[in-house]
């Protein structure tokens, strides 16, 4: 049971890590909201919002399946462009910085929200272009569709600029640095805070008390189960103290874990 928890969990941080990952929503997104607005449309709330106020816009087939067509083929140029450039800057921050910016500039969330919506303002207006239907009248033309797939293209043209500014100031040294400091700071402050927590639990509990756990097996120590180890104790009603930092090696026989109760005979 805890082979299967560990790799679910294995699994939930590679999804989450990915990349893909917030694109992948975003676009799914749009394409529902495409599906969404055909059907919409023909309801009677979306033919009276048509009428009234979407009557003096061109409703001819061919000039709305053109509009649609532009904006889905200046999407594509726009999306092709800006992560083409994106290639270039990661292999010019790589050869002149060191590869370890690469990650940073990828996993960022809003480069990863521009990727998203240029993709779904794609499949959006080829979902409304597939609904044309030879033979039809102005009837089947989704006017309202067409007007946000309009505001949609204006979105990824307001996004590709933000996205020059963005991946100009990214690799920047100045920038990467600022942000390895911001990232360092938030990790001391949680290590003093947990520092702070050792203290108070030392306080709490006399380290005369506790009982030391040795190692039966040599070896580095190179990852702690800090969930398992949680778990256990909250179970138990125990406290636990981590005596061997990560990386050091244990030695068989010596003591590694210190617990406020014996816990040997367990």
């Amino acid at each position: 049971m805890n082979r299967l928890y560990k790799k679910l969990y294995q699994f939930y941080l590679t999804i989450t890590g990915s990349i893909a990952l917030w694109p992948s929503v975003i676009a799914l997104g749009f394409l529902s909201l495409g599906f969404f607005i055909l059907y919409f449309e023909r309801t009677a709330l979306g033919i009276s919002l048509e009428k009234n106020f979407l009557s003096r816009l061109n409703s001819e087939p061919d000039n709305a399946r053109l509009v649609l067509t532009t904006i889905a083929s200046g999407t594509i140029t726009l999306m092709v462009f800006s992560f083409s450039m994106v290639m270039i800057v990661l292999s010019q921050a790589t050869s002149n910085l060191t590869p370890r910016v690469v990650p940073g500039l990828i996993s960022d969330k809003m480069n990863q929200v521009v990727l998203g919506v240029n993709i779904g303002t794609i499949l959006y207006t080829l979902i409304l272009i597939l609904s044309f239907k030879p033979g039809e009248e102005n009837a089947s033309v989704p006017m309202m569709g067409i007007l946000l797939g309009v505001l949609f293209s204006i979105s990824c043209v307001a996004l590709f600029v933000y996205f020059i500014h963005s991946i100009s100031r990214a690799i920047k040294p100045d920038t990467i640095l600022t942000r390895i400091y911001a990232t360092t700071l938030n990790s001391l402050k949680k290590q003093t805070l947990g520092a702070h927590e050792n203290e108070a639990l030392k306080k709490f509990q006399d380290p005369a008390n506790w009982y030391e756990v040795k190692s039966k097996e040599g070896g580095y120590l190179r990852v702690i189960e800090l969930e398992s180890l949680n778990k256990l104790a909250q179970r138990e009603d125990l406290v636990f103290e981590v005596t061997v930092s990560i990386g050091k090696f244990m030695v068989p026989g010596f003591p590694f874990l210190r617990a406020n109760r014996d816990i040997q005979e367990n």
